[in-house]
C-alpha cells in the first residue's frame, strides 16, 4: 500500500523538478522579462541573409534569429512565421529554439520549410542602427 501511493508522488516531484528555472554561472535565476521575450504572431517587420534572420516585435524590439544550417530563400523571403519549437504557446524568448517558415517570389508563394533557428539576443537601439540597411527591420 506504502509503495502505491510513494511511487505517484516520487513521479510528480520529478516532474516538478524538470520544470524547475535554470541558473545563470553567477547563481542567479535569469526571468523570461530579462532573456527578452515576444508574442511569435505579432510580429511588425523582419530582415534576413542566408543565415541570420531579424524581426521586430510589436513592441519594437528588433531580435536576432540565428538559423541552424542552410534555410532556402531566407534572403528573399516576402514573409516569414517564427513559432516555438515543439508548439506549446505564442511566447519566444532569447534562447529559445524556433522554427521559421518562409514564403516568397522564388518559392512561388508557397511555404518553405520550417527551417530550425535559436533566438540570440534582443539587440539595442545602438546594435540596430549598427546594422546594413538592409539588415535592418
Amino acid at each position: 500500500m506504502r509503495r502505491a501511493i510513494l511511487v505517484p508522488v516520487m513521479a510528480t516531484l520529478g516532474l516538478m523538478a524538470g520544470c524547475a528555472p535554470t541558473s545563470r554561472a553567477d547563481g542567479e535565476t535569469a526571468s523570461r522579462t530579462e532573456r527578452g521575450c515576444f508574442l511569435a504572431p505579432s510580429l511588425q517587420n523582419f530582415r534576413a541573409n542566408d543565415t541570420t534572420l531579424y524581426v521586430r516585435s510589436s513592441r519594437s524590439e528588433v531580435f536576432e534569429v540565428r538559423v541552424a544550417g542552410y534555410c532556402q530563400d531566407l534572403s528573399s523571403a516576402n514573409a516569414v512565421s517564427v513559432t516555438p519549437f515543439g508548439g506549446g504557446g505564442v511566447n519566444v524568448c532569447v534562447g529559445d529554439t524556433v522554427n521559421v517558415v518562409i514564403s516568397g517570389l522564388s518559392t512561388g508563394g508557397r511555404n518553405t520549410g520550417p527551417c530550425r533557428g535559436e533566438v540570440q539576443r534582443r539587440l539595442t537601439e545602438a546594435e540596430v542602427a549598427a546594422l546594413a540597411p538592409r539588415l535592418r527591420p
